[in-house]
């Protein structure tokens, strides 16, 4: 019984930690996909989950930035926007969101 628990501990921390090929969470993924289909509540809900894992992930905060502006909320958008901007401030990289 005991590996019974072992192993269903396991899967959900392979659930809610597990990543594809470029770092995204499957939480992020959904976000990502909840957005795409104009769902920006459900995404930002999304997005802040996947925070408490990886709370600097550039994808994850640029969404939450943009999901809480498409909610009307301006100043969670501003907050997540200062973050992306504070985090790579001094990046080098040719992200369009960069320009």
């Amino acid at each position: 019984m005991a590996d019974l628990r072992e192993d269903d501990q396991l899967q959900q921390n392979a659930d809610t930690t597990a990543h594809d090929w470029k770092g995204a969470s499957k939480r992020e993924m959904l976000a990502d996909l909840l957005l795409e289909l104009n769902r920006p509540s459900e995404a930002l809900s999304e997005y802040q989950a996947a925070l408490t894992v990886t709370p600097d992930r550039f994808d994850a905060l640029y969404g939450a930035a943009r999901s809480a502006a498409k909610v009307g909320k301006p100043n969670d958008a501003a907050a997540y926007y200062a973050q992306v901007q504070k985090n790579w401030q001094n990046s080098n990289s040719d992200r369009p969101e960069f320009s």
